[in-house]
């Protein structure tokens, strides 16, 4: 057997770590956008859900000739 150095993989040495340091604040970053865009859209919807609480009393009040039932 010969005295033949063998080259270690780029793999090594602290570029997979790298790589997968990279890949986790990636996912992270990712993760927090999204849970951002779905606290924009629950917002918009208890926006949307008393706007219609709103005009379904409003309606119950002028035609349906009284105070709302749960009001």
């Amino acid at each position: 057997m010969n005295d033949q150095t063998i080259e270690v993989s780029p793999l090594r040495n602290g570029a997979l770590s790298a790589f997968i340091d990279w890949q986790g604040t990636a996912i992270e970053a990712a993760l927090r956008l999204q849970h951002d865009q779905l606290q924009m859209i629950s917002a918009w919807q208890r926006m949307a859900a008393e706007f219609n609480q709103d005009a379904w009393d409003r309606w119950t009040c002028r035609f349906g000739g009284g105070v709302p039932l749960d009001g």
